[in-house]
Formats: structure tokens, sequence, C-alpha cells
């Protein structure tokens, strides 16, 4: 969200909430922007939920906001009951996937019972994507009245000039990792976790591997599963061709920029920003059929989509972009054009900005009408 900070506070002052500290956050500092560490935690943790949830009603009261603004699920439930509370006037919630989409039984219930807490609580929703929007719609979570999509959709959009091929960092990338100029590197950056589908991939990566023996593997980000022994695996299999980098990046382009082909086997997606970033480096993506992705990689067009948990589908999409560089090269131009096009930074930026300044104004008209 960093751009729409940047462009808000030329107007806003604005607090920001988040786990994590001020040095995280230097670039976004200025005297109209304040960061505010919270003790928010991603997993339900009903003690902690419900302190954190009392902070955030009285901070909303202290400090009488124009509008509160939250994303993640998590966050949006507790900022828009709070913000509900507090009274605050414009309250704004950006959907970025379900958590529950991928659950059975009485957990999924319950799970899509909070978002219908949110939604009460919010006077208005934002979707990152339009298949997120019916998704949502068609569940009954949401009326199609109550959900908009600004602009083509996506949280913060693409900067091209930063997410652009670099052939100086894929050759130092390269070097660090040990990776031949002629191996094909497949990668995988986001966070290692099941419903992201890194088991399939690993499982997919054994199969491609033994059949190209000049194709590689570079997985990039947080173990929050405890899944490195399934990357483990495959890497003493197939010593020096599984390249590992942990944590969070702050430089996921110079990641993009050492390979060929993105891969997202994903079960549960919002629109995917990385996979906008990784488009906008001309990488092709292998990625499952599911919204919030379809709406990124056309297939065919600018990459190929599989069946989603299918490991022999996912193989044959794989199997086809390595063997084909032909094929590599046009769905990645491809992909490059059609960000560039739809989900440009500073086209999404203008947008949010013109949606904030509709709901201000109106909340001023009203404001003048009741005094």
């Amino acid at each position: 969200m960093g751009p729409h900070v940047v462009e808000l506070s030329k107007a806003h002052d604005i607090t920001l909430l988040a786990r994590g500290d001020a040095s995280e956050l230097v670039a976004l500092s200025n005297d109209r922007v304040v960061f505010q560490p919270l003790n928010i935690e991603r997993e339900i943790s009903p003690i902690q939920d419900f302190l954190t949830l009392l902070t955030l009603i009285k901070l909303f009261r202290r400090h009488k906001f124009d509008c509160v603004h939250s994303i993640m699920p998590k966050a949006g439930l507790l900022a828009m009951v709070a913000a509900r509370v507090a009274g605050v006037p414009v309250r704004v919630h950006t959907f970025t996937g379900q958590v529950w989409v991928n659950k059975t039984g009485f957990r999924r219930w319950l799970l899509k019972q909070l978002d219908k807490v949110m939604v009460w609580a919010a006077t208005d929703l934002i979707s990152d994507g339009f298949g997120q929007a019916d998704f949502l719609i068609d569940e009954g979570v949401v009326r199609n009245d109550q959900i908009r999509v600004l602009g083509n959709g996506s949280t913060c959009g693409v900067d091209s000039a930063r997410f652009a091929p670099n052939e100086s960092i894929r050759k130092k990338i390269r070097r660090k990792f040990h990776i031949a100029d002629e191996a094909i590197v497949i990668l995988y950056l986001g966070r290692i976790k099941r419903d992201k589908g890194v088991t399939d991939l690993c499982a997919a990566f054994e199969i491609v591997a033994d059949l190209n023996p000049w194709v590689q593997l570079l997985v990039v980000g947080p173990d929050e599963e405890g899944l490195e022994e399934c990357v483990n695996q495959i890497a003493i299999k197939f010593p020096e061709r599984v390249h590992r980098e942990e944590g969070v990046t702050q430089t996921p382009e110079h990641f993009m920029a050492a390979s060929d082909i993105f891969c997202l086997p994903s079960y549960r997606e919002g629109l995917n920003v990385t996979l906008l970033e990784a488009s906008s480096m001309t990488l092709p993506t292998v990625a499952s059929r599911i919204y919030g992705v379809t709406e990124v990689v056309i297939d065919g067009e600018t990459g190929l989509l599989h069946e989603k948990g299918n490991v022999i589908n996912l193989v044959a999409a794989l199997q086809k972009m390595v063997t084909n560089r032909e094929l590599r090269i046009r769905l990645g131009m491809a992909a490059r054009e059609r960000v560039a096009k739809l989900f440009s930074q500073v086209l999404v930026v203008k947008v949010m900005s013109k949606f904030y300044s509709s709901k201000l104004a109106q909340r001023d008209m009203k404001k003048a009408g009741n005094s």
C-alpha cells in the first residue's frame, strides 16, 4: 500500500497500524504519516484478538478519524467492528482473498460468518478483482450493490520501471546460487504454505527435473507451516538444482530477473500482486485455474493454467513451458504488455485517490447538511 500512502498523504494525515516497527516504513515517513505498531496475529487467537479489538476502539475514539481502511481478513474484522463501535463515519475494507475458501464443515461456516460481520460493520467494500467480487456475491457474503472493484483491480498495481528485466541482476543472482547461464529456472516466490500449493510444486518438480536435467528450482519466502522438509527432500535428490532463499525479501524483482518461469500452484488467491510483478518482468506463468489468478494469467496468452491440486496437470504445464523457449518468450512479452496496460501503479493509485476524494466529499456534504 506504500504508493497509496505517499499519494494520500499529500492531502490527508495518515496513521498506519500494523505489526512490525517504524524502521520498516522509512520510505513512507513524512510529517503527515505516523506509524503505530499493533499486536495483531495472523491466526485466530481469541484472547489476543479481543484485546486488539479494545485497543482499536480506544484508538479510533481518541483520534476521531474520518476514515478507517483495512486490508486482510483478521485485520478487516477487528478494524471494521472497532471503527463502527467508535463511530468512524467512513469504514472501508479491501478483500484480498478468503481464508475459508478451502475449508469445510463448521470451520468454513464460522469463518464465513465472521466475513459477514465485517461486511455489516463496513460502509464500503472493495474487491481486488472481479472474480473475487463475483465469488463473494455468489456465496451470499455481500450483495451486488455492496462491493466494487476499482479500475481493473489490484491493491497497488505494478511499478513497471522497477519490475523490468535486468540482465546484470540476472547474472548476479545466478552467480550467487551457482546457476549456469543455460539452466531454465522455475521460481516460486511467496509464503511457504500448503494452500499456496508448495507440496504440489515439489512433487511436480521431481518429475519435471527427472525429464529435463537443465531445469532448476528457486524457492523464495518464509516457511509458515513447517514445509521446509518438502523442499529439502527434492534438494537432496537433485543436488545443486534446488535453491532456497529464506524469509521475506524486499527485492523480489532480483529473483524474478534470475528466473525463466514463475509458478504459483495456489488453492486460493485474491488478485495476486506477485503474479502481476512477475508478469511485468516478462516471466511466463504456470498457475492454478482459480479466481484471482485467472484475471492476471490468460491461459495460452500470458501463461499456462492447470487445475488446482492436480499434480499431473501441473507437470504437463511445466513440461510444455520448460521445453519451448519460443513459447516462454512469447507469453512473457504478452504478460508484460498486459500488466502495463491494465495494472500500472500510476493507474491504480489514481483510481484509489479518486475513490477517497469522493467518499470524504460525501462525508463533508453530510456533515454540512446536519449542521
